[in-house]
């Protein structure tokens, strides 16, 4: 199956300006499956980290911390490495972690070369994620043309 919304993450992955994009949209959208599927077509690594079950990652996320020592732990917690241009980093359900916006915001800045997928549940607030710092995606069921 092919999403609408698949050309406009190649379009992010190919921007030399790209921000993390921040991926939204209601329950059962297929905001996950969206991601899983770019990232296995388009990546050699992906580090998926579901913030709702993994709550090591939770826990240690809730607490302000440098980019590159978050960088290491997310790595080191998902068992693979994260190379700059190949590897998508995916952290689902980042509504359970609020001040991870500021940390990603960072990230960006720092080390623009990783290519972060944040999943909201949900429309995301426009006082945390702000379109300066993030590239933005909202998402929506399958319409009539994407369902044949």
């Amino acid at each position: 199956m092919r999403r609408k919304y698949t050309d406009s993450l190649i379009q992010w992955k190919k921007n030399p300006h790209r921000h993390p994009l921040l991926l939204q949209g209601l329950r059962q959208t297929g905001k996950t499956w969206l991601a899983l599927d770019f990232a296995e077509k388009n990546y050699k690594n992906t580090l998926y980290l579901n913030l709702e079950t993994d709550k090591p990652v939770t826990d240690y996320l809730s607490v302000p911390r440098p980019p590159q020592d978050a960088l290491l732990f997310l790595e080191t917690y998902a068992g693979k490495p994260l190379m700059p241009s190949v590897s998508l980093l995916i952290l689902d359900n980042i509504q359970c972690v609020p001040e991870l916006s500021t940390l990603l915001a960072a990230i960006s800045l720092d080390h623009p070369q990783y290519h972060i997928l944040a999943i909201h549940r949900g429309l995301a607030s426009p006082e945390l994620y702000s379109k300066n710092d993030f590239d933005i995606i909202s998402l929506y069921p399958l319409d009539f043309e994407e369902f044949l």
